[in-house]
């Protein structure tokens, strides 16, 4: 009987990770279309204030020009915000003064870019490297495809994903399209 338990966990275990492959390797191509990056800002926060995880930490935003707009698939550029964010509300769960910070605007280049920052933890030097190579996780519960899902993403449309971190200071994911 601990036989068929041990082959039947194994099976699902193997079942999950191919799952989880298939989610990193068949992204669609992005359908583009011109939206309002504030009020796609707006209805990612509505959104991730009811995760279990948001326990009085504060979320500001600013976005700079008000009417900023991108040429994106909403959808995955929203599963990328939405997996930084669910990173960083993870990340402050234990601290009593959390704070996550999300500017949207133009970079030096010219191009529009927008950041997640939040003073967590961080990221240790050692890891860095690593955090967006598929199945990497510092997580009991992780599956490790959630930065190189987004850099796969990012990629798809054209930009990139960038991360630094100052452990005990702040950690900053930038999106750059």
């Amino acid at each position: 009987m601990k036989g068929l338990e041990v082959i039947n966990e194994r099976g699902s275990g193997l079942i999950s990770f191919v799952d989880t492959y298939r989610k990193l390797t068949r992204i669609p191509p992005p359908e583009k279309k011109n939206i309002k990056v504030g009020q796609l800002l707006e209805n990612i926060i509505t959104l991730i204030r009811y995760e279990p995880l948001n326990n009085e930490v504060q979320i500001d935003w600013s976005l700079h020009p008000a009417d900023l707009e991108i040429s994106v698939d909403k959808k995955q550029i929203s599963q990328v915000l939405i997996n930084l964010l669910k990173n960083s509300l993870e990340s402050l769960k234990d601290s009593l003064d959390g704070k996550i910070n999300i500017k949207a605007g133009y970079n030096e280049e010219g191009r529009v870019q927008i950041s997640v920052s939040d003073n967590g933890p961080g990221i240790p030097e050692e890891l860095m490297d690593k955090i967006f190579v598929p199945f990497f996780t510092t997580k009991e519960s992780g599956s490790g495809i959630g930065l190189s899902l987004s850099r796969q993403i990012m990629l798809l449309h054209g930009g990139r994903l960038k991360a630094d971190s100052k452990p005990g200071i702040q950690t900053e994911f930038v999106l750059e399209f």
